[in-house]
């Protein structure tokens, strides 16, 4: 399957995702279906601040995920403009990734979007560091594996849907309006 990264998929018609943008909009306005989602996101808002500090020259020490959907990522050192960048690009991370998602989606490389969150999800796997936050990397890692290794064509289409469409890439979006 990770020959298929760099094939062209077919894109999603309008109403499949006129349809997964809404039922995308029910999961993060509805709170007990958020609770459950809301991990991934971090996952996701906790990853763009260590790409983001890796890139800059920090060094991680520490990334957790927390019950209540909160997380931290502890790095160092924490002065300077690359700290400041590293604080920023985390949250704005989750609305950058489903638009990056979007991009490729739009442009038929559906496949390569699961391997690039399969890719985020080995990092995480190293810095974090308490045992909840293991679970929610280890089970979106699987999820994403399963569907790369196994999934038909619509599994596919239904989880990257459901993570970002190809035209405003909702899901990562909704969410940061979620956190405000």
């Amino acid at each position: 399957m990770l020959s298929m990264a760099g094939e062209f998929q077919r894109p999603l018609p309008s109403a499949e995702v006129i349809l997964i943008g809404l039922l995308v909009a029910v999961v993060v306005f509805v709170r007990t279906l958020w609770r459950i989602v809301n991990h991934a996101e971090t996952v996701v808002h906790e990853g763009a601040h260590v790409l983001a500090g890796i890139l800059t020259g920090r060094k991680i020490l520490r990334v957790t995920v927390d019950t209540n959907g909160g997380g931290g990522t502890d790095m160092v050192p924490k002065t300077g403009a690359g700290y400041g960048v590293a604080a920023f690009v985390g949250y704005i991370g989750a609305s950058a990734s489903g638009l990056i998602a979007a991009g490729l989606i739009s442009t038929g490389r559906m496949i390569a979007v699961l391997w690039l969150g399969l890719g985020l999800f080995a990092i995480m796997l190293v810095t974090i560091r308490n045992f909840f936050g293991g679970i929610v990397i280890l089970t979106c890692g699987a999820m994403l594996y399963l569907v790369a290794r196994y999934g038909t064509a619509g599994v596919v289409t239904a989880l990257l849907g459901s993570c970002s469409s190809p035209e405003p890439g909702w899901r990562w979006e909704l969410s940061a309006g979620r956190a405000l």
